[in-house]
């Protein structure tokens, strides 16, 4: 893997609001980069999944940060690759 971000600061972030449900006032902000990575990830290796030809072998990354490394964690542990 070529890491082209030496500071290693998330390449891709996310937010979490929490909402009261009745009265809708906003509770909390959460960060939300880990959850937004692997549901971004997971996203793609069920594409993957039902994109591709059955008998793949191999699968190319690019310029994906966090969600490249959730993605492939998924894609392995799903397929086997």
């Amino acid at each position: 893997m070529i890491i082209r971000n030496p500071n290693h600061f998330p390449s891709l972030s996310g937010s979490l609001m929490l909402f009261d449900s009745e009265s809708d006032d906003l509770l909390a902000v959460m960060d939300a980069t880990y959850i937004t990575a692997w549901r971004t990830g997971s996203m793609g290796a069920i594409a993957t999944h039902l994109l591709a030809k059955t008998n793949y072998s191999s699968v190319g990354l690019v310029g994906l940060g966090n969600v490249g490394r959730a993605y492939l964690f998924l894609l392995i542990g799903s397929s086997g690759i």
